[in-house]
């Protein structure tokens, strides 16, 4: 059902259109739309709406993930995670209604900006934060990507779209031979042999990491099974990087979520998450109230860190002219 079909459905609907306004549509993937509505029952306040229809293009396992992604975000109460609320349910439709996050996916943040070293610290402190917390759960994400990472105008990640998520111990959905998920973003056991497991996680994370480091998607050029057959003929190598300053602690880190051995990566997300430098690991409650990670989404480095550079600029300025007077009164002083 194509997206505009589903808006009409929407509309036409006593069960939706009594409830909601519809805004725009959000996002639109192979299990269903997202929408931008406002609900009557919550006044002034606007949510995503998640819609999946119960037609030819889905079967029982697609509507039982859709379920279990709403269940999970339901028990889930964590400020780096998109929070759920009611499941809405009616002869020809299946929706729930979740957070509306005010801000924009890192993928469309990479086209634009270029990011500094401590805004990749912030960013994935928070992401791992969230797998963490999904973990915990006994809960693999499985399909952690730029597109499904949101930063809030605030400074706060969040991460969404649970579509994939698979319990640990549960029966597996998915059929034998078939891959579910983005390509670049798949390890390299998951390929090879349909293995996942939150060693896997946190190697989609290291591909998320270096890309906000490199600036570049990766196999941007290629898709679906052109990209897998890409690497496996490379050995999911990635291309090194060189880093500098305080950059070349990340090399380290990159190495080691990305290992084609699952045994040589970090163990957890919680591990990786203590890889980074002690200055960084605030909790994720404070980010917003630190001037430093008021993101400007124009392009170009942080309107916060541009203003800490012209300080900065003044301070050392300012340095220099009483060094300078110093000396003139030492030599004063000598001439006396």
């Amino acid at each position: 059902m194509t997206a505009q079909n589903q808006l009409d459905l929407l509309k036409r609907s006593p069960e939706l259109s009594g409830r909601f306004e519809f805004v725009r549509l959000l996002g639109h993937g192979t299990a269903g739309n997202v929408y931008l509505v406002k609900d009557r029952t919550r006044p002034e306040q606007y949510l995503a709406l998640k819609l999946l229809t119960n037609d030819m293009a889905f079967d029982e396992h697609t509507i039982t993930r859709f379920r279990e992604e709403w269940a999970v975000c339901q028990r889930i109460k964590h400020p780096n995670l998109v929070q759920s609320y009611d499941l809405i349910e009616y002869d020809k439709c299946l929706a729930f209604t979740m957070e509306y996050v005010q801000g924009f996916d890192l993928a469309r943040l990479l086209r634009q900006e270029k990011f500094s070293y401590d805004e990749v610290n912030r960013i994935m402190y928070q992401l791992l934060e969230a797998v963490h917390a999904l973990h915990e759960l006994n809960v693999m994400h499985r399909d952690i990507k730029l597109e499904n990472i949101f930063l809030r105008k605030d400074g706060v990640i969040k991460l969404g779209d649970l579509g994939l998520l698979k319990k640990i111990g549960v029966k597996n959905l998915t059929r034998p031979g078939i891959l579910l998920g983005t390509p670049q973003y798949m390890p390299p056991e998951y390929i090879r042999a349909g293995r996942f497991d939150f060693r896997s996680d946190v190697y989609a994370c290291g591909v998320v990491m270096y890309e906000l480091l490199t600036g570049k998607r990766r196999l941007d050029d290629k898709r679906g099974a052109a990209a897998i057959t890409y690497l496996i003929k490379t050995k999911f190598e990635f291309p090194r990087i060189a880093l500098s300053g305080d950059g070349r602690k990340y090399v380290k880190i990159l190495e080691r979520a990305l290992a084609v051995n699952p045994s040589k990566r970090f163990t957890s997300a919680k591990e990786m998450q203590e890889a980074f430098s002690p200055r960084t690991l605030e909790r994720p409650e404070t980010f917003s109230q630190s001037p430093s990670v008021t993101f400007h989404f124009g392009g170009g480095t942080s309107h916060a860190i541009k203003k800490l550079k012209k300080i900065a600029a003044g301070v050392s300025l300012l340095a220099v002219f009483a060094m300078g007077l110093a000396v003139a009164w030492y030599f004063l002083g000598l001439n006396r």
